[in-house]
């Protein structure tokens, strides 16, 4: 039963950016999970959540990903959601006939908010344009929501390194993107003008209302097994897959490149998933000039510096989806 979850960092462990950001959108905080919210008033909090009690810690669990909102109206362009992007190839070589109605998927998950209220998920197929939705109950108390998802005709995925499916939590989305007509429970073509059947708006209208997930897993199955837990080096390991984030105090080493310059080698710890962008990096030595990157390597050139090493002070390598 091993390698059954298709979820990276479901237990919310990993968390290389660092532990809270206040955001509208984008990867901040606990790794392959993003914040998207748009025209909201304030910003939520976005942070690595601490578990301390409860039936997810009592199920194993420490750590959660945390959305505090902000003061915010309901607006009907408003969009507030947790995302997870999976690869289309381990979807493609999961072992789910996605095109058979009896091949099934199980998605479970734990989930805490401060106001009781039913919430919806979207499960976006990107190569297929299908979507699929359903909605689940939250309260005060952890709890964990267990669903099947069926395959469907048509419902096919490359088995590339690509966008397969998006998994989205709502959290609000307002009236330009929901519709009552909206099926749940059955796979559809996607609309953006339909993507769940209306919300309730009242966490969305709660100043400092919370919103807590963790222990997500999606397994070929028709059934939720027990969350497969790793160690926390395993999971920071395929999180590097997608964002690598160096240590302020790592020294690396290279050699001149002439009388005046240097080129540093960075070897990043795990092939990534494509050639990765660099979104900071900063030589404690001389000026930062060209970078090139590569899935192995990020080489660095030190105009005016021809020391053998230097410390690259937050270097980012992103590969994510």
């Amino acid at each position: 039963l091993s390698n059954r979850n298709l979820i990276i960092n479901g237990a919310m462990q990993v968390a290389q950016r660092g532990t809270s950001e206040t955001t509208a959108s984008g990867y901040t905080t606990v790794d392959r999970f993003s914040q998207s919210a748009s025209n909201l008033a304030n910003n939520c909090d976005v942070e690595q959540g601490t578990i301390s009690s409860g039936g997810a810690y009592d199920a194993g669990f420490r750590k959660s990903y945390k959305v505090t909102n902000g003061d915010n109206n309901a607006d009907t362009n408003d969009q507030s959601k947790i995302n997870y992007v999976i690869e289309s190839q381990d979807l493609a070589c999961s072992g789910w006939n996605s095109v058979n109605s009896n091949s099934k998927v199980t998605l479970s998950f734990w989930v805490k908010s401060s106001v009781a209220q039913t919430f919806s998920v979207l499960m976006y197929a990107e190569d297929a344009s299908k979507a699929y939705g359903f909605e689940y109950a939250a309260t005060t108390s952890w709890t964990k929501i267990t669903h099947t998802i069926s395959g469907a005709s048509g419902l096919t995925f490359n088995n590339d390194n690509g966008y397969g499916m998006g998994i989205q939590w709502f959290l609000y989305m307002g009236t330009d993107t929901t519709d009552n007509s909206f099926t749940n429970n059955a796979w559809g073509s996607y609309s953006g003008s339909s993507r769940s059947k209306d919300m309730a708006t009242n966490w969305q209208t709660t100043n400092d209302a919370t919103f807590e997930i963790t222990g997500v897993q999606l397994e070929v199955s028709d059934h939720a097994t027990s969350f497969e837990f790793l160690s926390f080096a395993d999971e920071l390991r395929r999180c590097q897959r997608y964002y690598f984030k160096g240590s302020g105090s790592q020294k690396y080493f290279g050699g001149m490149y002439n009388s005046s310059n240097s080129m540093i080698n960075v070897p990043l710890p795990v092939t990534m998933r494509t050639t990765p962008t660099i979104t900071s990096a900063n030589a404690d030595g001389g000026t930062l000039g060209d970078i090139y990157e590569n899935e192995n390597n990020i080489c660095y050139y030190i105009l005016g510096d021809t020391s053998v090493g230097f410390t690259p002070s937050d270097a980012e390598a992103s590969a994510e989806l």
